[in-house]
């Protein structure tokens, strides 16, 4: 479960007179009111921003790259916007491929550098290195065949513990929020399991969110939302909702942000 996720009283907006985003749910009610995906990622740097947190960038795209990605934010310094543009034409960037691989969040500066000798990925992690922050984030957010990928520069602080879990719950509630709201990220994330509202609410349930907080990212009743999980059940063929995270899980179908050693439950 993630923990420490900061959910204070909300307006309907979420958005304090200053413009800065008190929480979470503010974020995701702001998010709703955006008119493209580039304000709403605007919105997510200032809410990281409050809290220590450097948004570096955000992606959209498919787990099979069948279609054209959505790449509405990048903050990174030039050398590094370059040759991921230039991986993009030559086989691919290693956070992607990484984020694929491992489907878990991690810390950008662990990836070995043999495992990509091309000359070009070598460049990109080696400027990577060059980044002014001891630990870069890396979330993939992973559901159907959708991937969100989010970097953000931690500073000096680790990768870990309320840090990781703050992040995590943010990005994933505004990743979650982004496809609710956007027809052309909405496009990428398409299941041939779930319909796309049971893939929205599996995930979250799967990061930890409860049935209250899901009605509040998504805009739906509480009772609705039980209803849901209780059809993911039986469409999956499980006996519980946590046979039914583990069967989506194993397949892929959804991405595993737990932290390390507490990966098998959701919220109640």
């Amino acid at each position: 479960m993630i923990r420490g996720v900061d959910m204070p009283a909300l307006s309907s907006r979420g958005v304090g007179a200053d413009g800065s985003v008190p929480g979470i749910l503010g974020l995701v009610s702001a998010v709703r009111s955006c008119k493209d995906i580039e304000s709403a990622c605007l919105l997510l740097e200032s809410f990281l921003l409050e809290r220590g947190i450097a948004l570096l960038s955000v992606k959209f795209c498919d787990i099979d790259d069948r279609k054209p990605a959505i790449r509405p934010f990048g903050r990174y310094p030039c050398a590094i916007s370059q040759l991921s543009t230039e991986l993009r034409e030559n086989g691919g960037c290693p956070l992607t491929k990484e984020a694929i691989r491992r489907l878990v969040p991690f810390d950008a500066l662990s990836i070995n550098e043999h495992d990509y000798p091309d000359f070009l990925s070598k460049r990109f992690l080696q400027e990577l290195r060059k980044v002014d922050h001891n630990h870069i984030a890396v979330i993939p957010v992973i559901f159907g065949h959708g991937l969100m990928l989010v970097t953000a520069g931690l500073g000096d602080r680790d990768f870990e513990g309320g840090c990781r879990d703050q992040l995590v719950g943010a990005v994933c509630s505004f990743g979650v929020a982004i496809v609710h709201r956007f027809s052309e990220a909405a496009a990428l994330f398409e299941s041939e399991i779930l319909s796309r509202v049971e893939a929205r609410v599996l995930f979250l349930f799967c990061c930890g969110f409860n049935r209250g907080q899901i009605q509040e990212i998504i805009d739906l009743s509480e009772v609705t939302v039980a209803i849901i999980l209780r059809n993911v059940i039986r469409k999956l063929g499980a006996s519980n909702i946590g046979e039914a995270i583990a069967k989506v899980l194993a397949i892929g179908e959804i991405g595993n942000l737990q932290s390390p050693g507490n990966a098998s439950g959701g919220a109640g």
